[in-house]
């Protein structure tokens, strides 16, 4: 049979990508392993998933350096973010980053070639043996396939930790992001976003004065910028999902089986959680607040080649992501509780 390799580690010359990009590879292989006729392999040398899950795939490497020539496919869900190079006369443009918006190239079409930055055997960018290997679509465009096939995963942790929850109550999970690299009109920043998260809590107190309040994105070891805040969340006796494990994988699977509504910015690691939620049947409703103000800006229309993969359209019939409840004006009083 052969063996289809998918990596969390995007690049194997610098770092990689953040958490939220690297995790939903997990879920891929799991996906993948249902669906096709191959020997799933993830390489996962970050989150300890062999040791912390149940058996998803068929076979879990750990080890940071791997010969991807041993594998007849690879997987490299961000290959559309890159460098592009005018052939005729071989300059090479960076149109990565926020530096890139409204930027405008003049090269003819047919001089266009895209160079793949983000990938993780990058070493070997212009192997042709490596580069025909490769199985290449944009990680968001997962998300939605899976959810077009119902696709329920089996990412169970070998022994779920217990968190200390009112049975019966609802759980509602608030991601604390108070630093973001986006910002948009209505957003909150600095002591206006504590005063936002404040009001929030209070408001979900008062229309659900029994509910459970979990805390993530916040470790209250290492914040003490945030002193005013954390002694109003610890005087609300909220639980904070980081106090149980440093692991991101294990919290976004907690987050999963507890919560019952999300309130977060557009993230990978909140999606990652969302999707196993949704698909496991816990998760019944996701605001999206003090993030993008509509769906057209919601994956990553900052990248300048997200028009060849036309991101800004297939949101508006997208099964997964209009899941997603952006909170009007992201003002508190349009919060809805139904």
């Amino acid at each position: 049979m052969e063996k289809l390799l998918i990596s969390c580690k995007f690049n194997s010359n610098s770092s990689s990508d953040v958490v939220g990009g690297s995790l939903p590879n997990i879920l891929f292989a799991n996906f993948f392993k249902k669906i096709l006729n191959y020997k799933i392999i993830l390489h996962d040398p970050f989150f300890n998933s062999k040791e912390l899950l149940k058996p998803f795939c068929d076979n879990i490497i750990s080890d940071p350096i791997i010969d991807y020539r041993d594998f007849d496919r690879v997987v490299s869900p961000l290959f559309y973010i890159g460098d592009l190079k005018d052939k005729k006369n071989d300059k090479i443009y960076n149109i990565e980053g926020r530096h890139s918006f409204d930027k405008n190239l003049i090269i003819k079409k047919k001089n266009i070639q895209i160079l793949q930055k983000k990938n993780f055997y990058i070493k070997d960018r212009f192997d042709p043996v490596i580069n025909l290997k490769s199985f290449d679509i944009p990680y968001h465009y997962y998300y939605e396939w899976m959810a077009r096939e119902n696709f329920r995963p089996n990412i169970k942790l070998k022994k779920l930790l217990k968190i200390p929850l009112q049975t019966n109550e609802r759980t509602y999970s608030i991601q604390i992001r108070k630093q973001n690299h986006k910002t948009f009109d209505n957003n909150y920043q600095g002591n206006d976003y504590d005063d936002y998260i404040r009001k929030l809590i209070l408001k979900i107190k008062d229309k659900d004065q029994n509910s459970n309040i979990i805390i993530y994105g916040l470790d209250e070891k290492t914040n003490f910028n945030n002193k005013n805040l954390l002694d109003f969340l610890h005087y609300k006796k909220v639980v904070f999902l980081e106090k149980y494990s440093a692991n991101p994988l294990e919290r976004a699977i907690i987050l999963s089986k507890y919560s019952d509504i999300t309130l977060s910015t557009i993230n990978g690691f909140s999606c990652f959680a969302k999707y196993l939620g949704y698909f496991s049947g816990n998760l019944k409703k996701t605001q999206i607040i003090n993030s993008e103000p509509n769906l057209s800006k919601m994956i990553h229309a900052r990248r300048a080649l997200s028009a060849g993969v036309a991101e800004k359209n297939f949101q508006y019939n997208s099964i997964f992501f209009k899941k997603f409840e952006i909170l009007k004006n992201n003002k508190i009083e349009n919060l809805k509780f139904n």
